[in-house]
């Protein structure tokens, strides 16, 4: 494989991403979002979806691992890409967050849940903020201080419409300053 000139190599796997195509889409998920992540010069952001697709399909079979691994390989094709912190970017860290969460990966979903935030911000997303900040509301962490700030930031910026919103965090924020006592 590694004798195969790289402009080949991204020709093959954009081929075999064609190849492995069939009628029945959730069986070769994953095997079309590797081939087109690996020829992603090529492919563009139609890499980007099909991993995306492949979590998705991934999650609803309770197969986090692979789940977080396609995402992984999303975030990765949009690095390739260029693009910038985008929505996009935002959804994937926040789906990778969830699926550790599930997994019992706690550190590393509040890591991956602290960069959704980063991206959050800086896209202006409220909404994804908020998503950030309770996905570990319900967990109990040693220290809950970054968590409490995060929930506080979240329940300022939230406008007094977003009541249902501006309640889950208002609950999420509760919990977490009744476990610091």
């Amino acid at each position: 494989y590694a004798d195969i000139p790289a402009s080949l190599r991204v020709e093959l796997h954009w081929r075999a991403a064609d190849a492995v195509k069939t009628d029945e889409p959730s069986e070769a998920l994953a095997a079309v979002a590797h081939h087109l992540i690996e020829a992603v010069e090529i492919a563009g952001e139609s890499a980007v979806h099909a991993a995306e697709r492949a979590a998705d399909d991934a999650e609803r079979r309770f197969d986090f691992e692979e789940a977080i691994r396609m995402r992984g390989l999303a975030l990765r094709a949009l690095d390739v890409l260029g693009v910038p912190a985008t929505t996009q970017r935002c959804l994937l860290l926040l789906g990778c967050a969830r699926a550790q969460l599930v997994l019992r990966r706690v550190k590393e979903a509040w890591d991956t849940a602290r960069r959704a935030a980063a991206l959050a911000r800086q896209t202006g997303n409220i909404e994804h903020l908020a998503q950030a900040a309770l996905m570990l509301s319900d967990h109990v962490l040693v220290d809950a201080s970054e968590p409490v700030a995060l929930l506080e930031e979240v329940l300022s910026l939230l406008p007094p419409g977003r009541s249902k919103l501006r309640a889950r965090v208002a609950c999420g924020l509760s919990q977490m300053l009744w476990y610091r006592g």
